[in-house]
């Protein structure tokens, strides 16, 4: 099964998000993720957090019943946005997408990037999505189709960096080893209708961007 998080930082355009909820099979919102589902009609299966960045308490007593509200105290060993992803696991969901991962608060982002790398290793596959990227945790051999206007790059996240082929590339490599902190993998994109990339060894992050 598919899962939705709504988190609370930026949010996605609604002709984005309408085709995340309809591709959804459960659908939470992480603590003021619920603004930006209520905003774009978005359906809502759970809402779950300690509710410290909803300011109108009143309004989660008026959601509709059909919303099952999970509270949890602010003081507490883990995020809304991981409390969340253990819900969806719980109910079965292997595939997550989250928006309003991304924010003002950097230490946020970044653990929520990072529990991308933590969940793959469960067998979770988990995209973090905003108006402007699409970041995945990179593994093994991933397909790609061209789309006009997009930026791939590859981002290591161990000090052993990451050695990757590409191929379908403007800038194409061959088991190359791109270096922790290197900035050798940012913006490439594809110049061939299809490309792939192959981790030969490390770990790394894939950013789909654009301007």
């Amino acid at each position: 099964m598919k899962g939705l998080i709504a988190a609370g930082g930026t949010g996605l355009k609604r002709e984005y998000l309408e085709g995340l909820c309809r591709a959804s099979d459960i659908i939470v919102a992480a603590d003021s993720g619920l603004y930006s589902l209520l905003e774009n009609e978005c359906r809502i299966d759970f809402l779950i957090g300690d509710f410290d960045s909803i300011s109108d308490k009143g309004m989660i007593e008026d959601l509709d019943v059909s919303i099952q509200v999970k509270k949890y105290p602010i003081e507490k060993d883990k995020t809304d946005t991981e409390l969340a992803i253990d819900l969806l696991i719980q109910k079965g969901c292997y595939e997550i997408a989250i928006i309003g991962a991304i924010g003002s608060r950097m230490d946020h982002s970044m653990s929520n990037i990072y529990l991308l790398r933590r969940f793959h290793r469960l067998g979770i596959k988990i995209r973090i999505i905003d108006n402007n990227n699409e970041i995945s945790y990179l593994s093994g051999e991933k397909k790609l189709v061209k789309e006009m206007g997009y930026y791939h790059s590859i981002l290591p996240v161990g000090p052993e960096g990451i050695t990757v082929t590409l191929e379908g590339f403007h800038y194409p490599l061959k088991k190359e080893l791109i270096q922790y902190g290197s900035s050798l993998g940012i913006s490439n994109y594809l110049e061939e209708p299809e490309g792939s990339i192959t981790v030969h060894s490390g770990e790394g992050f894939l950013i789909k961007s654009r301007d």
